[in-house]
């Protein structure tokens, strides 16, 4: 899904996908807002407990007052340092906690 979700692609920090965790199943929600997340039960009809998010987000540094986007330093053809780009790429996040609050407040 990750080569193909073009929703989290061209809505990225606005969309993402969700696996939840919990009594030995992992339920997939595709392409949940993440500002829903205070409303996350009511929205999707499942609880917010443990669960990995995965969306996607540009590498630091992207762009701001003093980076040029097309600098020479952007981007790496190397597998092993591709963390280093600074283009779109797929980020996961893993959440342990039921805590509502706690997780609105880390986004």
């Amino acid at each position: 899904r990750i080569n193909e979700a073009s929703g989290p692609y061209q809505m990225f920090g606005v969309l993402a996908d969700f696996m939840l965790i919990g009594d030995g199943n992992v339920t997939y929600l595709e392409e949940v807002p993440l500002d829903a997340i205070e409303v996350f039960k009511e929205m999707t009809g499942h609880k917010l407990g443990p669960f990995i998010l995965w969306g996607f987000e540009y590498g630091e540094g992207y762009s701001g007052p003093s980076e040029d986007v097309l600098r020479e330093d952007r981007i790496t053809t190397d597998p092993l340092l591709a963390d280093k780009s600074n283009f779109l790429h797929p980020v996961l996040y893993f959440y342990d906690t039921t805590d509502d609050n706690l997780l609105i407040q880390k986004r």
